[in-house]
C-alpha cells in the first residue's frame, strides 16, 4: 500500500469507536519507518495515532485503543512536522513499520502534452506518487488555446489531491505528488541566495 492511499481512510479503535480520517502520514526518515497517522489538525498541534498502534489496514484502519494519540507540533521555520512524543508498543523491540514496507520508490518520468486527453494520464501518474517533467511544446505548436485549457485543467486536478506544479522553463513543467514539494526559492545548494 502506498502512503498516498492512507489519506482519507477512516480510523477506528479496536473497540469500534470512530477516531477520524487520516490527514497526514508522519514519517521518521532517520529510523526509516512510519511514525504515525495524523487525524486532526487544529492550531499548532496535531493529533496523531502512533503507527505502533495500527492493528489492520484495509478499507479502514483499526488501531489498538490501549494507547492514546500523541501530539505533534509544526516548526514555524520548517513546514515538516516533528513528533513530540513517540510511545513504543509495550514489549516490542520495533517501533514502527519500515518506510520501505509502505512507500514504493518514486519514479521520475518525462511526458509530452500533445492532446487534451494526455491530462488524465498525467494526473493518474502523479496521483500514484510519481514525479513528471512535462514537455508542453508539442501542444503549443499545435494549438495554443488548447494548451492553456489543458494546463489549467491539469493544475486544478493536481491541486485537488495536494500535488504541486511549477514551471522549469518555457516548455517544461514539474509536477509532483502530495508528499513532495517544489521549492523555487532561488537558494543555491550552499544555502546562499542566487
Amino acid at each position: 500500500m502506498k502512503v498516498s492511499e492512507y489519506y482519507g481512510l477512516p480510523i477506528y479503535s479496536d473497540s469500534g469507536s470512530y477516531i477520524g480520517e487520516v490527514e497526514e502520514v508522519m514519517l521518521d526518515p532517520g529510523e526509516r519507518r512510519v511514525a504515525g497517522l495524523v487525524f486532526d489538525r487544529s492550531g499548532d498541534r496535531d493529533r496523531m495515532v502512533p503507527y505502533d498502534n495500527v492493528m489492520a489496514i484495509g478499507d479502514i484502519i483499526i488501531v489498538s485503543s490501549g494507547e492514546k494519540e500523541t501530539a505533534t507540533h509544526a516548526s514555524s521555520e520548517n513546514s515538516a512536522k516533528q513528533p513530540v512524543e513517540q510511545p513504543g508498543k509495550p514489549g516490542s523491540e520495533e517501533s514502527g513499520r519500515e518506510i520501505s514496507d509502505v512507500i514504493e520508490p518514486l519514479s521520475l518520468m518525462k511526458r509530452d502534452l500533445s492532446v487534451l486527453g494526455d491530462v488524465e494520464e498525467i494526473v493518474g501518474t502523479v496521483r500514484d506518487g510519481d514525479i513528471v517533467i512535462l514537455d508542453i511544446s508539442p501542444l503549443m505548436e499545435e494549438d495554443a488555446s488548447a494548451l492553456e485549457d489543458s494546463v489549467n485543467r491539469l493544475e486544478r486536478k493536481i491541486e485537488e489531491f495536494g500535488g504541486e506544479m511549477g514551471r522549469i522553463s518555457e516548455f517544461l513543467l514539474l509536477i509532483v505528488p502530495r508528499l513532495v514539494s517544489i521549492d523555487f526559492s532561488g537558494k543555491e545548494l550552499g544555502g546562499e541566495e542566487k
